[in-house]
């Protein structure tokens, strides 16, 4: 069975295996024109043969903005063409649309538009410019049906981002277990530790008898920092201490954590992520998002100013 996708093949490969004269063809041809950089999660770049340019480095050399759903980022990228907005699989996520989300044809030629992803199946960081033979890359059937929160396509999309998201509580509850337990163990003062048993954030502590714990994972989230450029494992690390600081101090980040079928519980933390990845700023007007930013030192704006 072919699995890899065309547009990451050669063109002696598609011709290959597709009709001359069929549509699929054409248009797994025009998908070559596309541009799209691949790095391992080192941030090794691993260039393919029809790159056009290596992306990390294009958009490095810019001003970087990882956008936000809760932003006014459609009219800020084409009133800021030298920057480059990042849209990432978070904001994917939320978008009703996926189609109208990338594929927009007038944002498709602006050219400071980047989508990226990260695959842990082929542990692959991908960075695709936002450009006129993206919609190539896509069977559009199935880019529709996945857009379809009444389709069979939605649905397998839903029970994943489940399977992530309860991996995800899991490895928070872990972090903040940990340092409950040595607290408990260690200090002077009783505290409650409900939490590691029953995995709830109403379990947890109130905040003003953590202030111990909270100190501790900010200075490891610092120490942590300047590992984290171009390498997804360390900023894993440090994007989920920022996530378990903000769930012990932020009410809010408290009941969307204990919401059983809540899929975005987890979309401010990835948007974080990529911004310590890349280095990158963030455009948003929501505060939680802005709280756990700044954990990271990570700049926040709800628009740019016009020069």
């Amino acid at each position: 069975m072919e699995t890899k996708p065309f547009f990451m093949r050669t063109k002696e490969e598609i011709e290959k295996i597709l009709p001359a004269d069929s549509v699929q063809r054409q248009q797994a041809l025009k998908s070559l024109e596309h541009s799209f950089s691949l790095y391992d999660f080192d941030g090794n770049h691993k260039p393919h043969p029809y790159e056009k340019e290596n992306l990390l480095e294009v958009i490095s050399r810019r001003e970087m903005y990882v956008v936000d759903n809760n932003s006014p980022w459609q009219s800020e990228c084409q009133a800021h063409l030298d920057k480059a907005f990042i849209i990432s699989a978070a904001l994917s996520r939320e978008h009703p649309s996926t189609k109208a989300l990338i594929l927009d044809a007038t944002r498709c030629e602006l050219g400071n538009l980047f989508a990226f992803g990260c695959y842990e199946n082929v542990a692959r960081v991908h960075i695709d410019r936002i450009d006129s033979s993206f919609g190539h890359v896509f069977d559009m059937e199935k880019l529709e049906k996945a857009s379809d929160k009444s389709g069979e396509a939605f649905a397998k999309l839903k029970k994943q981002e489940k399977v992530n998201n309860d991996h995800d509580k899991t490895a928070i509850r872990n972090h903040i277990g940990l340092e409950l337990f040595f607290l408990s163990a260690l200090g002077t003062t009783p505290i409650k530790t409900n939490f590691i048993q029953s995995g709830k954030a109403s379990d947890l502590p109130n905040r003003d008898s953590i202030h111990e714990i909270i100190s501790r994972f900010q200075a490891d989230i610092q120490r942590r920092l300047p590992k984290c450029k171009h390498n997804l494992k360390q900023t894993k690390n440090a994007v989920e201490r920022c996530y378990a600081r903000l769930l012990l101090e932020d009410r809010k980040t408290r009941n969307d954590f204990d919401k059983p079928d809540y899929d975005n519980v987890f979309g401010d933390m990835y948007i974080v992520s990529t911004a310590i990845y890349l280095g990158a700023n963030i455009l948003t007007g929501d505060n939680g998002l802005k709280q756990m930013a700044t954990y990271a030192g990570v700049k926040c704006f709800k628009q740019l100013p016009v020069k």
